[in-house]
C-alpha cells in the first residue's frame, strides 16, 4: 500500500490496505508534520499518542488520536436474485476534513438507483419494504446513487451503492446534508435503499444492513 509521502505523518496501519489511516488528516491544516509515538487499545477502542509540530511556529505539541467507533449492525433484505445487500466503509469521518469517508454496499442487483438513508436518532428494528429499517427517525436522504454492475440485459448482484459521506456533507455532491454531519462526536446511523424491479409493490426494494459511525473533527 502506499503511505504518505509529502511530510512526515502519523499513520495507523492493522495490517491489511483497507485498515489504513492517516492520522495527520484528523489535525487542523495548520501543522506541517506529525509522528505517532504509543498505541494502546482500552474499552475497544483504539489511542495513539504522538507530537505534531506547527508549521509556522515550528512548536511541537503532544496529541493523543482516538479511533472512531464504528458498528456494522441489523441484518439486510434479501433482493429477488435471492443476494443480501452489504454494508461496508472506508476512510474516517469528518465534520470538516477534505479526507474520503465512502460508505458502500455490495451484492447488490445491478443497474438499479438507491439511495442512502441516514439519521442521527440511533438505532431502529422497524418493517420496512418487506425487510427492517435499521435508522431510527426522522430519516434523511443522501445523494441519489446507482449500482452500475453488469449491462442489462443481465441480471445479478454485482452492482455497488457508494456514497462519500464527507463530500456529502461538504456540499460537493448536491442534496441537502443535515447540519450534524458538520458537528463533531455526532453517532449517525445509515442504511441503503435500492430498487428491486423482480419484486412487487410495494415491496419492490432491497436494503442493506447498516452502519453505526461516530464523526471525527
Amino acid at each position: 500500500m502506499a503511505f504518505p509521502t509529502l511530510a512526515q505523518r502519523a499513520y495507523l496501519w492493522s495490517g491489511t490496505a483497507a485498515s489504513g489511516q492517516d492520522l495527520h488528516t484528523a489535525l487542523p491544516p495548520t501543522y506541517a508534520d506529525s509522528e505517532a509515538k504509543d498505541i494502546w487499545h482500552a474499552n475497544g477502542t483504539t489511542y495513539v499518542l504522538g507530537t505534531a509540530t506547527h508549521g509556522t511556529t515550528g512548536v511541537t505539541h503532544a496529541v493523543l488520536w482516538r479511533r472512531l467507533q464504528t458498528a456494522i449492525y441489523c441484518v439486510g433484505k434479501q433482493n429477488s436474485l435471492g443476494c443480501t445487500p452489504s454494508i461496508s466503509f472506508g476512510g474516517s469521518p469528518s465534520a470538516s476534513g477534505p479526507a474520503n469517508f465512502i460508505v458502500s454496499a455490495s451484492n447488490v442487483r445491478n443497474q438499479v438507483p438507491g439511495i442512502l438513508l441516514y439519521g442521527a436518532s440511533g438505532r431502529s428494528a422497524a418493517p420496512f419494504s418487506g425487510g427492517t429499517l435499521c435508522v431510527g427517525l426522522p430519516l434523511y436522504r443522501g445523494p441519489g446513487v446507482n449500482s452500475n454492475g453488469s449491462n442489462a440485459p443481465a441480471a445479478d448482484c454485482t452492482g455497488l451503492f457508494s456514497t462519500n459521506m464527507n463530500a456529502f456533507r461538504a456540499g460537493q455532491l448536491g442534496g441537502n446534508p443535515q447540519p450534524f454531519l458538520s458537528v463533531p462526536g455526532t453517532t449517525v446511523n445509515c442504511q441503503y435503499w435500492g430498487r428491486d424491479p423482480g419484486l412487487s409493490a410495494p415491496n419492490n426494494a432491497q436494503l442493506s444492513n447498516a452502519l453505526e459511525y461516530e464523526i471525527g473533527t
